[in-house]
């Protein structure tokens, strides 16, 4: 009798061992998802916020195009006057050029200065002219990033590509400044096939001067 009474209070013990790391496992699990859903969560929201900074400064460059064509009464042209590429480091894509040239321009317009001087300092990497006192004609430009890091690009009317030229007229001829976006590649250019791309001609402008 008291063998059997000694197996059953064993068995009983057993079972709540067992049934403590089932528990413990099930909880474990619980936080892991909680955990990764958390993360998850914050990524996007990071995310999220990185495709807002930089539609802001997309937008904001659109506006400073408007301000500049309003008061010259042309679009700045990354090649008047000539740009000039630094003379070591790697080769930096015409796209990338003329996105320096022009944000230079653009800064040393009056009509626009204010609007670019409201670029955060995280997304401008300003390359120091070697002539202060005529920046236009040695200074190889802007360097304007996205929130992902990645240099920013221009398209002109006066763009290599066909299909640069045309999207540029289809803007009424304002550059389009674009961003590579969340995967850091810019692919092609056109609007169906760089779908990860963010673009100024598909955001409204902060003001509208005039």
């Amino acid at each position: 009798m008291l063998r059997v009474r000694a197996a059953m209070l064993k068995i009983s013990a057993t079972s709540r061992v067992g049934a403590t790391l089932s528990e413990t496992l099930l909880a474990g699990a619980a936080i892991g998802l909680l955990l990764l859903l958390t993360a998850l969560g914050v990524e996007q929201i990071r995310t999220e916020l990185k495709i807002r900074q930089t539609r802001q400064l997309l937008v904001l460059l659109r506006s400073a195009l408007l301000a500049y064509h309003q008061s010259a009464g042309v679009w700045p042209d990354p090649t008047d006057p000539p740009s000039e590429s630094p003379p070591r480091g790697p080769t930096v894509p015409p796209e990338e050029q003329a996105a320096r040239r022009v944000a230079a321009l653009l800064a040393a317009d009056e009509a626009s200065r204010e609007l670019m001087q409201d670029i955060p300092s995280l997304l401008r990497g300003a390359t120091a002219p070697r002539d202060r006192q005529a920046p236009q004609a040695s200074d190889p430009g802007i360097l304007l990033r996205d929130s992902w890091g990645m240099p920013l690009w221009c398209l002109t009317a006066g763009s290599p590509a066909q299909v640069q030229r045309e999207a540029v007229a289809a803007n009424q001829g304002c550059p389009i400044f674009i961003s590579a976006g969340q995967d850091r590649d810019f692919g092609a250019i056109e609007r169906s096939a760089g779908a990860d791309n963010l673009r100024s001609d598909e955001l409204p402008p902060m003001t509208r001067p005039g």
